[in-house]
């Protein structure tokens, strides 16, 4: 029951910009993500989620590309998570013609990525999602934005 509570409430506090890419809403697998994301959230110190979290699936060594729209003068952290199926999940950050910002490819399975966005106005950026190792394909992700 407390584990409901803290989806209903974690799920309840996004707003934002990003293109959501979700599953079914009682899937057992995004809510184990969304879990973990609120649970690296604290971990991590991250409060002020800025976004709406992106979730979907992958198999080991797919990749899916999702796309952010960032607000200029502010800074972010992007967090990325997988389901318990999985071991290691990477997360890439680029400009849209393709220049690495910033990149988490360690052996984890809760990459983050951190990027100022200089100017004024919104502009848009490609979030790299890589799963690197599913054990019982596809393995499920999440990716929330927190504004620092």
């Amino acid at each position: 029951m407390l584990r409901l509570v803290l989806l209903l409430a974690f799920g309840f506090t996004f707003a934002g910009s990003v293109q959501a890419q979700t599953l079914e809403p009682l899937d057992p697998w995004v809510r184990q993500v969304h879990l973990q994301l609120w649970m690296y959230r604290v971990d991590l110190g991250l409060t002020d989620l800025s976004h709406n979290i992106v979730t979907g699936r992958l198999d080991a060594g797919e990749r899916e590309t999702v796309m952010a729209e960032l607000e200029g003068g502010s800074s972010y952290s992007l967090l990325a998570v997988c389901d318990n199926d999985c071991t290691d999940v990477d997360l890439r950050i680029k400009t849209r013609s393709g220049t690495t910002l910033d990149e988490d490819l360690e052996l984890d399975d809760f990459p983050l990525c951190e990027i100022s966005v200089a100017g004024e106005g919104t502009m848009m950026f490609e979030v790299e999602v890589i799963m690197v190792n599913c054990d019982a394909e596809p393995c499920r992700y999440a990716v929330a934005v927190f504004e620092r």
